[in-house]
């Protein structure tokens, strides 16, 4: 017997040795959630697969049911992990894209242990709270008298360097239009911004522009291109 198959087979030995449901929450569910879902979970499912629920799973997508729970040889799961057919190679990208021996061992011994998979509780769920993230911490600058423009006035005048000139009011509005649309102001957008000289006027430029249905659709294109809407 090779060496490779000897340590396939203690790999696979190990694997079974431990109770499918403590296999799916140390090895199968974490590499669901980092290698699987990016392509078949939530807004993106390739060939009509979502890995995000045992049920989703058991249905599959266009080729059929991609686990047979008690039948890791029949799964189709199983099979494109191997990566044995070339049209059926997951993840993507070659043999150094491949999954360890053992984190394949560890789905067959799941999928032939029943493929359990805790009633209700999805591969893609968070387990956190709203204040541990950063994102919806409050802003709390260490020097509120250091703001963006005074390290970039320093950097300059470290450099050598002067500010440029205020820009006209039609050259802001340019850039604002293209930089929020994709595209150039109208001359009468032009002409009202050049004879309005009220106090908010800029800030009701900006608000017209977000409130456009060009900015939307402007933005709402790189989301399809995340999406694979073209595809």
């Amino acid at each position: 017997m090779s060496r490779a198959l000897l340590f396939l087979g203690v790999v696979s030995a190990v694997a079974a040795a431990q109770p499918a449901e403590e296999l799916f929450h140390l090895k199968v569910r974490p590499v669901i959630e980092r290698d699987c879902q990016g392509c078949h979970g939530g807004h993106m499912a390739l060939s009509k697969l979502d890995l995000r629920t045992r049920e989703s799973m058991l249905k599959g997508g266009l080729r059929g049911p991609s686990v047979v729970p008690g039948d890791a040889r029949a799964s189709l799961l199983i099979q494109a992990l191997e990566g044995k057919d070339p049209k059926l190679q997951m993840p993507p990208g070659g043999p150094d894209k491949r999954l360890p021996a053992g984190t394949v061992a560890a789905f067959r011994a799941w999928i032939d242990g029943g493929a359990p998979w805790p009633e209700g509780e999805s591969a893609g769920k968070w387990d956190y709270k709203e204040e541990d993230l950063w994102a919806f911490r409050p802003v709390r600058p260490r020097d509120r008298a250091k703001t963006i423009d005074s390290y970039i006035q320093a950097a300059l005048a470290g450099a050598g360097l002067k500010p440029a000139p205020p820009a006209e009011r039609a050259s802001l509005l340019r850039r604002l239009t293209f930089d929020l649309t994709g595209l150039p102001p109208k001359p009468e957008e032009l002409e009202a911004f050049a004879k309005d000289r009220s106090p908010d006027a800029w800030k009701r430029q900006v608000e017209r522009l977000l409130a456009a249905p060009e900015y939307g659709e402007r933005w709402g294109r790189h989301w399809l291109d995340v999406v694979r809407y073209a595809d």
